[in-house]
């Protein structure tokens, strides 16, 4: 029984002789319906864990998407309740400047090229404050982390307005767009993720 119910398939054995007998054909027929409940599950898990990432992350920029913002936020929220520490929770909302545009002109596959880009770019802005970075939809971006200040929040966001003002590289030609940033702060702005 313990062989049975263990997680991962293990084949019983008989300790004695091998005998073609019923015993042995009961093993035998055992083991492969074992085999194919253990396979089932691992097939079983591996799904689950796809529909879920699926269902919380973007599939063009692998970034988290709007169902997982709100998690996020909400357990910064409860994390910051409980800190002791003298620090803001920023969030910021990024929206691409002239995307449609692009989309439009350049059609779809440049515009997916430049929220990748984009997203590597939030990315690489965000990682030194150990933050987070979500695409909302669309051509629009969350970013949030921990500051001191409004003045440390409008520091990043201005940064972040300064990386986007370089060029996007795209089959040998330059793009520019830019970025429009709503800065908003917990608690000062809005107790819930829903007014932040």
């Amino acid at each position: 029984p313990k062989q049975l119910t263990r997680e991962f398939y293990q084949p019983i054995t008989l300790d004695r002789p091998e005998y073609n007998d019923e015993i042995s054909d009961l093993v035998s027929a055992l083991n492969r319906g074992r085999k194919q409940v253990a396979e089932f599950a691992e097939a079983k898990k591996t799904y689950e864990n796809q529909l879920e990432y699926q269902a919380n992350f973007d599939m063009l920029t692998n970034l988290p998407n709007r169902r997982h913002i709100e998690h996020h936020l909400n357990i910064e929220i409860s994390n910051q309740e409980h800190s002791s520490k003298l620090s803001k929770l920023a969030i910021l909302f990024i929206d691409l400047d002239g995307f449609k545009e692009v989309n439009d002109s350049l059609g779809h596959s440049m515009g997916d090229k430049i929220l990748l880009e984009s997203a590597t770019r939030l990315k690489g802005l965000v990682a030194e404050y150990d933050g987070y970075v979500a695409r909302f939809g669309g051509d629009e971006f969350i970013a949030s982390f921990r500051c001191k200040s409004r003045e440390d929040a409008e520091f990043v966001a201005e940064k972040t307005i300064q990386a986007f003002k370089e060029n996007f590289t795209l089959n040998d030609s330059q793009l520019q767009l830019g970025c429009s940033i709503g800065v908003v702060l917990y608690p000062e702005h809005g107790e819930n993720t829903e007014d932040l």
